[in-house]
């Protein structure tokens, strides 16, 4: 799983390579090709878990900058408002053509 290397808090374990040890041991001990087999699964459960978790942290916090883009734009709008009134009065009070 090279794709999890980009994540924080990552630690990767030593590349998973079946040594001749492994090989003879699983043909010999049916068992434990299982408990190796089982010891993997744990291990991609596990990555698996914390892809979801960070996944998660970063929906969560592109979730609350979305939700206070709404609030900045109705600041900016109230600004440019009030810009423009202030230029009306401006122009008017030096009986310019105000455009409504």
């Amino acid at each position: 799983m090279h794709h999890l290397t980009s994540l924080k808090h990552y630690h990767p374990q030593a590349k998973r390579a079946i040594t001749r040890t492994d090989q003879f041991l699983v043909m010999s001990f049916p068992l434990y090709g299982i408990g190796q087999a089982f010891n993997e699964l744990t291990y991609m459960a596990s990555a698996l878990e914390h892809l979801a978790n960070e996944t998660a942290l970063e929906a969560r916090a592109t979730g609350q900058a979305l939700a206070e883009v709404p609030a900045e734009l109705v600041a900016v709008r109230t600004v440019a408002l009030q810009n423009r009134v202030a230029l009306d009065y401006l122009l008017a009070y030096r009986e310019e053509h105000v455009l409504l």
